[in-house]
């Protein structure tokens, strides 16, 4: 009796234990609803960057396998698409990425979920100091995230600069002499002889850049912003858009320019939306420049202003790209009359320069094109 009281209570332990063990299985797991998606402008991203719309720019949605709240979202510049309907191109240049200085930006975020959507909210901060406070929200179509960055700290961060009132362009360019105006020139010389013909609204270019380009802010989030006129006829500054430009600094002190072409795109009109978006895509030192961003040589002068400009090693590559346009008689001329109708009689002036141009490019030794600024002393 005893043992068969001891077996039907090991018997009914062992029952207990299977149903027990079989509700634990049949217990629902949760499960994030949101598969391994990449986000860009044709495929659900609405991002915003300091609360402006930013594109060009792709997120990669990677829900953990083992746990339903975690999460990895990677940032990343997206390829330009070329035009409507083509979304893979395989030869397109791919923007840079979305905090500037960083290719690609991984973030481990933690997830809610509630039925069909999944959201996310937090910091990122990383060893430099630059910080991103970021929101998201997801669905199998779509993404909305919101970014805000603040850089790590600077030299340029928070300062405002103006070009300067006089001896504004940086010009230097050594390469072989060509017969010009009578006689024998170097590039350097003969473009600067060129400038003082040239005449914009009354005004030599020099004159005329301060007029139309006003304070040039490096804001904390990486943003250039500019204020500029149409005309200098015009009495109230305009803000540039926000995300066109971006910058970060090097550990020499250099900055590096990040030009959102998508961002201009979107901006302009017409056939020169085409026009840029064709130039942007043929020229493969172009491409380079749009995924790791231009470096502009800073040097501070002894009268407190500051020289920013490209050098060769920025300038050349893109130089030898357009050679053959230089090499064309056809394309040379048309060139001549493009500038004959912005620059009346200017054609003639400009055309022994570029029929010397293939043999310049070929024996530049260095060069630098930019401008001089200074700062705007705070009131």
């Amino acid at each position: 009796m005893k043992k068969s009281l001891i077996f039907g209570a090991f018997a009914l332990f062992m029952a207990g234990t299977f149903v027990t063990s079989c509700s634990d299985d049949d217990t629902p797991k949760v499960v994030c609803p949101i598969e391994k998606t990449t986000f860009n402008d044709v495929k659900g991203l609405k991002m915003t960057y300091s609360g402006q719309p930013m594109l060009g720019k792709q997120v990669e949605f990677t829900p953990s396998e083992t746990d339903a709240t975690k999460g990895v979202i990677t940032l990343s510049g997206a390829p330009l698409i070329m035009s409507a309907g083509r979304e893979n191109v395989s030869d397109a240049p791919v923007m840079s990425g979305v905090i500037p200085g960083e290719k690609t930006t991984t973030i481990n975020v933690d997830l809610k979920i509630e039925n069909d959507v999944v959201t996310f909210e937090g910091e990122d901060l990383n060893e430099a100091g630059r910080k991103v406070a970021y929101k998201g929200k997801v669905t199998k179509d779509e993404m909305n995230l919101d970014l805000s960055v603040t850089m790590p700290k600077n030299s340029f961060a928070g300062s405002k600069f103006v070009i300067t009132s006089s001896s504004n362009l940086v010009l230097s360019w050594k390469a072989d002499e060509f017969d010009f105006m009578g006689g024998k020139y170097d590039i350097e010389n003969a473009l600067k002889m060129s400038l003082a013909f040239i005449n914009i609204e009354g005004k030599t270019v020099d004159k005329y850049l301060p007029e139309i380009l006003g304070e040039i802010s490096f804001l904390e989030d990486g943003n250039i912003q500019a204020k500029y006129k149409k005309s200098i006829k015009d009495e109230e500054w305009i803000d540039s858009p926000m995300n066109i430009a971006t910058y970060s600094v090097t550990s020499e002190g250099n900055i590096v320019l990040y030009i959102n072409a998508a961002q201009i795109i979107a901006g302009v009109e017409g056939n020169n939306s085409n026009i840029i978006q064709t130039v942007f895509g043929i020229l493969p030192s172009l491409k380079s420049l749009l995924s790791d961003g231009v470096t502009l040589t800073v040097r501070n002068n002894e009268n407190g202003t500051m020289s920013v400009f490209m050098d060769e090693n920025v300038l050349l590559p893109i130089l030898k790209d357009v050679k053959p346009l230089f090499e064309n008689k056809d394309m040379v001329n048309g060139m001549i009359e493009s500038i004959n109708k912005v620059q009346p009689n200017f054609g003639g002036l400009a055309k022994p320069i570029l029929n010397a141009m293939p043999n310049v490019i070929d024996t530049t030794s260095d060069m630098e094109i930019g401008i001089n600024i200074a700062p705007v002393v705070a009131e």
